[in-house]
């Protein structure tokens, strides 16, 4: 420490979602808050992006009614306004190129060519079931999502479904190594309250919580963090410095590290042996995505692969995406699983016909999905490998409970991120985590104030 660094009570490492809900909440309790956040614009993987007057977010997003991230925002203060994804006339593609209805409503049952109606009453039966809370005694934790969908159905194409919509809920595509506990948890949660869309794109829920952190007092600088010098307790609370590429220091009682694994790892080091060796072991979930601008939405409906693993959606409804009379669409092709050490053989079907060339697979699913491509085509984004989630939830290594404790072994480091804490997938693990962190520092300053009296 030196007489130019800035001291602070909480400094968190990274201006995503975790890391902004984590600030605020901090903030409103009257704390002195800085957030350090490497990119130029905050917000992580909830950026959106304009190109042609339409606006996408980082690949297909979702937002989870009532989940862990929708409460947080409302209870920050943060406007939460989006539609219900429209799913009239949705498509199943299969891998030999033909479309068909998927069977997702009744219509949509009575329709279907390859689902009959005893593969509606079976899948009835299995999404009753999955909805219902595990019993105790069902360790879905230590059970692959495959197996789990095996022991809810016998028949072949509802087995199929169910895997579609594991993958959809879920954006996994490792089904034989994902934990069943979070396939469980994602397409119960899909099929109670569904998801919405939100209106101007994911960057609208950045902007929002940044700007009631700031309301209640938390910086945000444009630094990356460089190092952390952990201190040592003495006579009271432990004081840490991190230091950012610009030379400036910070010092700080609680230091919250909101980004990736192998980042955290890198500043945490060897003190915290149990995270090192789960952000060398972690599995980041990727997807090859593909952002289309389109002059209109005729016939261009809502699509999943059945035995490929396609997902298309137009963003028809939302507001603030796309200009008067046109689409703004997400399309992708899950990748699955990567180790640090490379692609996980865990999906061999999917490894086999598609992770070859998921170039080629995805475009060409996309010329299925979208009659006359070319000529209603306004923009194209692509995302060759973008990043879903930092770690996928492994049935060998405890699914949601194998995650790393929001806690370090080091006192007063902590973690937040969609890897972290045994609740929530996706964003909804990252706002869990943001509010463990929360309610754990607060529970520390309680206890420090108590020592001192």
């Amino acid at each position: 420490m030196n007489n130019q660094d800035e001291t602070v009570d909480v400094l968190v490492v990274g201006g995503g979602l975790a890391g902004g809900l984590v600030a605020e909440a901090a903030a409103r309790q009257g704390k002195r808050v800085v957030i350090l956040e490497r990119a130029a614009e905050p917000g992580g993987r909830a950026r959106s992006q304009s190109l042609s007057q339409h606006r996408f977010n980082f690949g297909p997003h979702a937002l989870y009614r009532g989940g862990f991230l929708h409460r947080s925002l409302v209870a920050a203060g943060v406007k939460v306004a989006g539609t219900t994804p429209s799913v009239s006339g949705a498509q199943a593609l299969f891998a030999d190129g033909n479309l068909d209805t998927l069977p997702i409503s009744l219509r949509g049952v009575l329709r279907a060519r390859w689902f009959g109606t005893r593969d509606a009453a079976d899948l009835l039966r299995a999404t009753q079931a999955a909805k219902a809370a595990p019993r105790p005694a069902e360790p879905l934790h230590e059970v692959s999502a495959a197996a789990w969908i095996d022991s809810l159905t016998t028949r072949d194409p509802t087995r199929a479904l169910l895997a579609t919509l594991v993958r959809l809920s879920t954006y996994g595509g490792d089904l034989q190594v994902m934990s069943a506990d979070v396939a469980q948890l994602q397409l119960a949660a899909a099929l109670r309250s569904g998801v919405l869309y939100v209106h101007d794109g994911w960057q609208s829920l950045v902007d929002g919580l940044l700007a009631r952190a700031r309301h209640a007092g938390a910086a945000l600088r444009h630094a990356r963090a460089t190092s952390l010098t952990l201190g040592t307790a003495g006579a009271g609370a432990a004081r840490h410095r991190v230091l950012d590429a610009d030379g400036k220091g910070y010092v700080a009682h609680d230091v919250v590290l909101a980004c990736a694994p192998h980042v955290v790892s890198g500043l945490v080091g060897e003190a915290d042996p149990g995270l090192a060796a789960f952000a060398h072991s972690a599995q980041a979930v990727t997807m090859r995505c593909v952002d289309l601008g389109l002059r209109d939405s005729r016939d261009v409906r809502f699509t999943l692969g059945i035995d490929v693993p396609f997902y298309f959606s137009p963003q028809r409804g939302v507001r603030g995406v796309a200009p008067a009379g046109g689409v703004s669409v997400h399309a992708g092709l899950y990748l699955g699983a990567e180790a640090s050490g490379g692609r996980a053989a865990a999906d061999a079907a999917l490894a086999e016909s598609h992770a070859s060339d998921p170039e080629a697979a995805l475009d060409q699913a996309i010329e299925r999905a979208v009659p006359q491509l070319s000529e209603r085509l306004v923009t194209r984004r692509v995302l060759p490998r973008a990043v879903v989630h930092h770690a996928l939830p492994d049935c060998t290594r405890g699914g949601l409970l194998g995650r790393p404790a929001c806690q370090s072994v080091v006192r007063g480091v902590w973690y937040a991120g969609d890897w972290v804490g045994p609740e929530g997938h996706l964003a909804d693990a990252a706002a869990a985590s943001a509010l463990a962190v929360v309610r754990g520092i607060a529970v520390r300053g309680e206890g420090a104030l108590r020592c001192a009296s």
